[in-house]
């Protein structure tokens, strides 16, 4: 028993470092993985701030394609040429509050500029197709809107996902934030500072924006914890190995002795047995 125990405790060892090294991760993101699982305050909530905005921006989107989709598609002035109707058009796309320009393009024409607020359109937009024409359109810094899951979140870091035309789209900062003029290039000026003597700083560029995370926490309670945790299990194998062997030989000690009492018992019975026969 004692061997099939040591043997399948030696198999499980040699597995899970195979099995964290096996997706061809680097050292480092092992380690990150590892402390992540361990309840890591930045690298939880980098996560969550990460899933937060991809949220965020997906419904944003969605909201907003529906939208653009409604009113132009549905508009009578689509293509018109007249000043008057172009301009009911755009004060409706105005109304929306979100955009900053609008382009659209119908079935063999050339792309039209619907709705412009500053200079030329960017470079960097957002697009989708409907049945009827296309349409790409810009976000503008939109005004600060709490998400409804921030008090349950209790985050304690800041954060700002900018598109990348810099509109800031969403944004969550500490009090202490330095940082008070929200401009992209601002933010990203400072984060090119912090990231030469932080760790705790992040950017992430993906689907046509940039998110920049700034963390605020004391890491000292953290790896106390973890240390901690690590001493305790460190001395608990210990223990478990100078004790394992007492104990296999204290089992197999017992198991001897069963084993000679309960042929004890049988020649006694046996004994008895014949004794009775005889008799």
């Amino acid at each position: 028993m004692s061997k099939v125990l040591r043997r399948l405790f030696s198999l499980l060892f040699l597995l899970f470092p195979l099995a964290l090294f096996s997706a061809e991760k680097s050292p480092e993101d092992v380690w990150n993985s590892f402390l992540e699982w361990s309840g890591h305050p930045i690298l939880v909530e980098e996560r969550i701030v990460k899933v937060l905005s991809q949220e965020y921006l997906q419904e944003l989107r969605k909201e907003t394609e529906e939208m653009l989709d409604y009113l132009l598609t549905n508009s009578p002035d689509l293509g018109s040429k007249q000043q008057a109707k172009t301009e009911k058009l755009r004060e409706q796309l105005q109304n929306l509050q979100t955009l900053e320009g609008v382009q659209y393009k119908l079935p063999g024409g050339e792309w039209e500029t619907i709705l412009l607020e500053k200079g030329n359109f960017p470079d960097s937009f957002y697009e989708f197709e409907t049945p009827k024409l296309r349409i790409r359109y810009v976000f503008k810094s939109l005004p600060y809107k709490p998400v409804s899951k921030w008090r349950e979140l209790k985050l304690q870091g800041s954060f700002f996902l900018y598109s990348e035309s810099g509109a800031l789209l969403l944004s969550k900062s500490s009090p202490d934030f330095p940082i008070k003029d929200l401009d992209m290039r601002e933010i990203r000026a400072y984060y090119e500072t912090e990231k030469k003597h932080r760790q705790d700083v992040k950017k992430i560029s993906e689907n046509g924006t940039e998110l920049y995370y700034f963390a605020n926490h004391n890491l000292i309670p953290f790896y106390a914890l973890l240390l901690s945790k690590v001493i305790l299990i460190v001395s608990a194998f210990i223990i478990f190995s100078l004790y394992i062997k007492r104990f296999w030989t204290f089992l197999r000690d017992q198991t001897r002795r069963s084993r000679k009492a309960e042929a004890s018992y049988l020649r006694s019975k046996e004994k008895v047995e014949g004794q009775f026969l005889s008799d």
